[in-house]
């Protein structure tokens, strides 16, 4: 696993259009969190277009480990199958569909000590093809094509074999090898496969012979041969991509260490390879080089450009010289996961990405002529934040609090009036950098804002008068960490504040602001143990409740109620299912509490709980949404609005809200419901 990015998650813009609903669900507020190739950070990725020009994806989610496939149908993303194809952890997957569309997908199989797995989708299901994990041994540089009659060949460098190349076909009862396993003279990088007209395979690789450079090999019905000889590139040479044209002969694409780590294309041409254009035609030295070819056999090629600050570049060969598709360098990708491009019947090309600017979740690309577009929504955010946290106004309106990239990392407020968002005050208005900001809204609806200062690592709170924000009790509220803190209002619009306390080893603590000074509830350090994620909500008599993740109980969920002498907890403590991340609570109109948080027994994903008076009881089914970020920090994201109505604001990838109603009116996106 590479290492996760940090604390970067993307801002808020809502758009709110009302439309009928008729059960009870949680509905998106805005686009649809559903509706984008990937709903988390992904590695891996595979791309193919089915015979209506829809794209379909497979990658190895970075959050669990597992091989996903995802389909677009025109308007919205889907999973094919459940939201996990493989059993464990799964690299390299590869992908094909057949002549129904179906996906076939192949990928090395952690759950089956590191040996090959070839899945096929029957249109209802997926099975194994041939047993899991068919290889001798370890298989890496998975590569998988099908043949006329739709069964995979599967090429790999095989482990058991001193880690050299294996090419193996199944017959439609068994897998079999292509000619020997371990094939090539030594062992192989960047293994790519393709499959000619007669269903011959043809291999492109590098390795440890012929000083790395790239060789190309076909397999003649009898034997493997070295098509013009092994080595052809110039030198040592990295991530070969491979395609046949009409004719069967090879086309090669590669990062070409001897001229400057440049893009090189190489084509046969029955007798002799030859480079298309100059040798290292691109400005700067490129990574994860992908390479389709158009109707007119002419290469088309996608790579990371590291003179465009490592992003995206596309060129197509126009028979005498290379251009770009687009600009140079129109998308931002991450650094440590490749590409996959393939031209629609148009003639225009498709690429998969990991977006950086989308926490490198899967973005999917399409040229249409004159623009990139995303296929399906890339979030509906424009800049980067962290820690938003949300509050309604009177009238519904949202108002959200974040960490703002755009201002070196301080609070800003944004208020929603209907049509457009404006900040309240400046954008950045804390005295410093911060994080964890917790918002409430007084009776005049101007917005309260408890917060980390960076610098002092005491929380502060600040208060808008309608003209500036004030702070309230001096820059700090305590002379010790505190950590996520949590802001609610009582009835006379004094603050109060929930947190993890650094002075009683994170313990959870409660103060009041008296109007000159802040004291607090029964005791600092009141929970059993360590605490995170403090969330706070006053009942309708001023009185806290406190809902955290509870470290005396494995990470679960629990919720304490002050009943004016003492503090108790709510039901048992760790109610919840699994470990309760990101809680946050509400109470509703009878004073009950309600708690969202990011359920880990529901793979990440928000899992909202009510208290009825007795019992813990889920709202709507557990782990609705798509996995939660890992990058979120939210504290209050839950919220209830004039009706009793819940509504939840969290990130995945992007901001969302959502509201749960049961009422036959409730609220969608444009885009349609999560796919």
């Amino acid at each position: 696993m590479k290492q996760a990015k940090l604390r970067l998650v993307p801002c808020w813009l809502l758009a709110w259009t009302f439309l009928s609903a008729n059960a009870q669900q949680w509905l998106p507020l805005g686009p649809n969190d559903g509706n984008w190739a990937s709903t988390g950070r992904t590695d891996f990725f595979s791309l193919k277009l089915d015979a209506g020009g829809n794209p379909v994806l497979a990658f190895q989610d970075w959050a669990s480990g597992r091989a996903m496939v995802r389909r677009w149908d025109g308007s919205t993303w889907g999973f094919v199958g459940g939201p996990a194809i493989s059993a464990g952890y799964a690299y390299s997957p590869s992908l094909a569909l057949d002549a129904s569309g179906n996906p076939v997908v192949v990928y090395e199989d952690v759950e089956n000590d590191g040996k090959a797995t070839v899945m096929r989708w029957d249109g209802s299901s997926w099975a194994a093809v041939g047993s899991p994990g068919f290889s001798a041994g370890n298989a890496y540089y998975i590569s998988l094509a099908l043949d006329a009659s739709g069964n995979p060949v599967v090429a790999y460098g095989d482990v058991e074999n001193d880690g050299k190349a294996t090419v193996m076909r199944w017959d439609g009862n068994s897998w079999n090898p292509v000619g020997s396993p371990g094939f090539s003279e030594g062992y192989v990088n960047s293994l790519r496969l393709a499959l000619d007209a007669s269903g011959n395979p043809v291999v492109a690789f590098t390795g440890a012979t012929n000083d790395g450079k790239v060789t190309v090999m076909r397999w003649d019905g009898s034997n493997w041969n070295p098509v013009g000889g092994p080595g052809i590139s110039a030198g040592h040479a990295s991530d070969p991509s491979l395609a046949l044209d009409a004719s069967g002969n090879p086309v090669v694409a590669y990062r070409d260490d001897a001229n400057g780590h440049k893009g090189t294309v190489m084509r046969w041409n029955g007798s002799s390879w030859s480079s298309v254009g100059s040798p290292g035609f691109s400005v700067d030295w490129v990574n994860y080089i992908s390479l389709s070819l158009d109707a007119g056999g002419n290469p088309v090629v996608a790579y990371n450009d590291h003179f465009y600050m490592n992003k995206a570049t596309v060129m197509r060969w126009d028979g005498s010289s290379w251009n770009s598709i687009g600009d140079p360098g129109f998308m931002a990708i991450g650094s440590e996961a490749g590409l996959s491009l393939v031209m629609d019947v148009s003639g225009n090309p498709v690429l998969a990405v990991q977006a950086a600017a989308n926490e490198d979740k899967a973005t999917v690309m399409r040229w249409d002529g004159s623009n990139w577009s995303p296929v399906g929504s890339p979030g509906f955010s424009t800049a980067w934040v962290g820690s938003p946290s949300l509050a309604l106004d009177a009238t519904g309106n949202p108002v959200v609090a974040y960490v703002d990239w755009a201002t070196n990392e301080r609070i800003t407020v944004m208020r929603w009036d209907g049509s457009n968002w404006g900040p309240v005050g400046s954008p950045g208005f804390s005295m410093g950098s911060a994080y964890s900001p917790s918002l409430a809204l007084d009776a005049s609806g101007n917005p309260v804002v408890a917060f980390t200062n960076i610098w002092t690592i005491g929380g502060a709170v600040m208060r808008w008068d309608g003209n500036n924000w004030n702070l309230l009790g001096g820059p700090t509220i305590s002379t010790s960490p505190v950590h996520a803190p949590s802001l609610a209002l009582d009835a006379s619009g004094t603050p109060v504040v929930a947190y993890a306390d650094g002075a009683y080893g994170q313990r959870a603590t409660v103060i009041r602001w008296d109007g000159s000074n802040w004291s607090p509830v029964g005791g600092p350090g009141f929970s059993v143990g360590g605490t995170a994620y403090t969330s706070l909500a006053l009942d309708s008599l001023g009185n806290p409740v406190v809902a955290f993740y509870d470290g005396a109980n494995g990470g679960r969920a629990t919720v304490m109620r002050w009943d004016g002498s003492s503090w108790n907890p709510v039901g048992s403590p760790g109610f919840s299912a699994g470990e309760a991340k990101y809680t946050s609570l509400a109470l509703d109109t009878s004073g009950n509490p309600v708690v969202a948080y990011r359920d880990g027994a529901a793979w990440n994903r928000v899992t909202v709980m009510r208290w009825d008076g007795s019992s813990w009881n889920p709202v709507g089914d557990p782990g609705f949404s798509t996995p939660i970020s890992p990058y979120f920090t939210g504290s209050d994201w839950l919220k209830l609005d004039a009706d009793g109505n819940m509504v939840v604001a969290y990130v995945s990838g992007y901001g969302y809200v959502k509201r749960y109603s049961g009422q036959e009116v409730g609220i969608q996106p444009q885009s349609g419901r999560e796919g």
